[in-house]
C-alpha cells in the first residue's frame, strides 16, 4: 500500500505517525488502522496525546472512520494540525 510521507507501520495493518510540536510539547500520535466490522467506513483513525509522566497513558483528541487508508491519514493529520493550532 502507498501511504502518505511520515507514516510507518510495524505490521503493514496499522499505520502510525507522530507529529511534534514546539519544544516542551508532548508529541500527538496518530494511527490508521482497518475497520473491517464497519462497512461503510473501513478504516479507523485517531489522534492521542502521550501522557509525558505514564508513557501507557493517552489522550484521546478525536476519532472517526474514513473510506480508505489515505483519507484517514490525511484526516488524522488536519484534526492534530487543527489541534495544535487551537492551543495557541
Amino acid at each position: 500500500m502507498t501511504h502518505a510521507p511520515g507514516w510507518t507501520s510495524a505490521d503493514g495493518e496499522t499505520w502510525t505517525r507522530s507529529l511534534l510540536g514546539r519544544p516542551g510539547e508532548v508529541p500527538l500520535l496518530l494511527r490508521v488502522r482497518p475497520d473491517p466490522g464497519n462497512p461503510t467506513e473501513p478504516w479507523f483513525w485517531e489522534v492521542v496525546q502521550k501522557d509525558p509522566e505514564d508513557s501507557d497513558a493517552e489522550e484521546e483528541i478525536d476519532v472517526a472512520g474514513s473510506m480508505s487508508a489515505e483519507e484517514a491519514m490525511q484526516a488524522a493529520t488536519a484534526r492534530a494540525l487543527a489541534y495544535r493550532e487551537s492551543e495557541d
